[in-house]
């Protein structure tokens, strides 16, 4: 029923055809929602198979309400040296900027607040800490010198910005994230966070490639991703994991059959899987390559362009039957 939805016609569908394990996204239009934290919203999504059989008896819902500032554009870093971090983003609307950097060798980032791909919470936790940065009570949680951070700072709606951080005099092999968050200029703590975790292994430039150093990191899950906008399409010819810098010793990868979570299709001559692949856009045509050798030379491709940081294909290390999502194994690579 749809009765009960907000906005004009282009704010909800109706009995629209869809496919099995294909992504598909909607784009809603004239909804006329409140800009932060006063209203929040639900979108509900029911889907029904081909006989009128309702396949979800309850529908899915989200529950979200409307950043009063968020990236258009990036974030990316785009430059990292020892001393200075450059990040380019864009921000929908006339606000003000907080970010910085925090050291996650000794617990002050997770003090701070977690790893956040993309958020906003009115009132979070997090984000009153990170508009709290350059004051006497987190002064001591942020890494670098006073020039390795830039609180309050106006930024200009639709405008790229390049934020320059310097004196920050970060240690080979050490863990950082690094906060990034915009709001209006309302104050209302209803703007959008951005987190990144890296681990700082040299110079980094945007057409450079990454110096040899150590120590090598560890992760469960692992992608590439490219750094700036493509306008075609996005291809990965072959994808190869190792444990050293160096490329020398190899990591087994033995992807988990796609589609397949029984590992029904598996004979007795392949090996076990030991994860599983994943890609966006999906899905994968096949879950091996561009990873194993002799499987599609072609490789994989995005088969659109790609807005900074959004396609990626990659791996997911662990028990392969309980999908990419809840794979939990820490891989050296």
């Amino acid at each position: 029923q749809l009765l009960t939805a907000i906005g004009g016609p282009g704010c909800s569908y109706d009995e629209l055809d869809v496919v099995s394990c294909y992504i598909k996204k909607y784009v809603f239009t004239g909804c006329n929602l409140v800009v932060g934290g006063a209203v929040n919203y639900r979108v509900y999504a029911m889907v029904v198979g081909d006989d009128d059989n309702v396949v979800d008896i309850y529908p899915a819902y989200i529950d979200f309400f409307v950043a009063s500032n968020y990236f258009l554009y990036g974030p990316s870093i785009v430059e990292r040296s020892e001393r200075k971090i450059m990040v380019l983003f864009q921000p929908s609307h006339d606000g003000v900027l907080w970010i910085f950097l925090a050291s996650k060798e000794d617990g002050k980032a997770d003090f701070i607040g977690p790893r956040a791909e993309e958020y906003f919470m009115r009132d979070e936790p997090t984000i009153l800490k990170v508009k709290m940065a350059g004051g006497p009570f987190m002064e001591d949680y942020l890494y670098g010198e006073d020039s390795c951070r830039l609180t309050n700072y106006p930024v200009t709606a639709n405008y790229q910005f390049r934020a320059e951080l310097t004196k920050c005099n970060m240690v080979l092999g050490d863990n950082y994230r690094l906060f990034m968050y915009i709001e209006n200029t309302a104050g209302n703590n209803d703007g959008t966070l951005k987190t990144f975790d890296f681990t700082y292994v040299g110079i980094i430039t945007l057409d450079g490639g990454i110096p040899f150093s150590m120590p090598v990191p560890s992760s469960e899950m692992w992608r590439v991703s490219p750094i700036v906008g493509v306008d075609k399409e996005w291809k990965v010819l072959k994808f190869r994991f190792f444990s050293d810098i160096a490329c020398t010793k190899a990591v087994a990868i033995y992807p988990a059959p796609y589609s397949d979570p029984f590992e029904s299709s598996l004979t007795d001559d392949d090996p076990s899987p030991n994860g599983a692949a994943f890609s966006l856009p999906g899905p994968l045509p096949r879950a091996a390559y561009p990873l194993v050798d002799g499987e599609a030379i072609d490789g994989w491709t995005s088969g659109r362009p790609c807005e900074p940081g959004e396609c990626h294909f990659g791996f997911s290390f662990g028990n392969a039957a309980a999908g990419a999502d809840r794979i939990r194994e820490y891989v050296q690579v």
